[in-house]
C-alpha cells in the first residue's frame, strides 16, 4: 500500500494517488456472501492476486463545519488482474476531522471494465493520509450481477464510525 500527494495551492485540484493489494483475508471471510456471486465471471478467478492503483482529484470543496468538508472528486485507475482493467468516474468524497485525525470517506460511481466487458460499479474508500491507512472496496454490477474485491485493510473502529456518524448528524440538523 502506498500513497502519493501532489499538492496544489489549496485543496482544489489536489491529486491523491493510492495503491493497494487485495485483502485476501476479507475475500475469504466473504466467500459465501452474495456480493461475490459473479467474481468468477467478472474477475476470472484472479481476484486473490488483484492490485488497485487509482488517482483521486479533488475538483472542488466546501467546508461544511470544522469537522467535515465535502469534495467533488474525479477518480480514475486500474484493477490489475491478468491485465489492467480501467475505471473512472465522478462523485463526492467527505473529509472527516476528529481526534486530531483526518479521514477521507465515501463512495464514487464509476464506469469500469472487467473480464466480461463494460460495467458500472462503485469504489468505496476510507483513507487516512497521516498514517497512510487505506481500505477500498470495488463493487461491479447491480443486484443479481454483483462482484466485489476488497483492497487494503479496514482500520476504522466502531468508535471511529460512531464519531463519523455523530459529525454527519450534527451537520444535518
Amino acid at each position: 500500500m502506498s500513497a502519493v500527494f501532489i499538492m496544489g495551492a489549496d485543496q482544489n485540484g489536489k491529486k491523491i494517488k493510492l495503491d493497494a493489494n487485495v485483502n485476501v483475508q476479507a475475500l475469504q471471510a466473504l466467500a459465501n456472501n452474495p456480493i461475490l456471486e459473479e467474481n468468477e465471471k467478472k474477475f476470472n478467478k484472479l481476484e486473490k492476486k488483484a492490485n488497485i492503483k487509482l488517482q483521486l482529484t479533488l475538483d472542488s470543496g466546501k467546508e461544511i463545519s470544522t469537522s467535515l468538508s465535502d469534495y467533488k472528486v474525479s477518480i480514475k485507475g486500474n484493477i490489475k488482474l491478468d491485465q489492467a482493467y480501467p475505471f473512472e468516474g465522478e462523485g463526492d468524497l467527505q473529509l472527516y476531522r476528529f481526534d486530531n485525525r483526518e479521514v477521507y470517506y465515501g463512495a464514487i460511481d464509476v464506469n469500469m471494465k472487467n473480464v466480461k466487458g463494460n460495467d458500472e460499479g462503485v469504489v468505496s474508500l476510507r483513507y487516512e493520509p497521516q498514517t497512510e491507512k487505506l481500505d477500498i472496496s470495488v463493487t461491479s454490477g447491480a443486484m443479481g450481477d454483483t462482484a466485489m474485491i476488497p483492497f487494503g485493510t479496514p482500520f476504522l473502529t466502531i468508535d471511529d464510525l460512531t464519531k463519523i456518524d455523530t459529525i454527519k448528524e450534527e451537520v444535518t440538523q
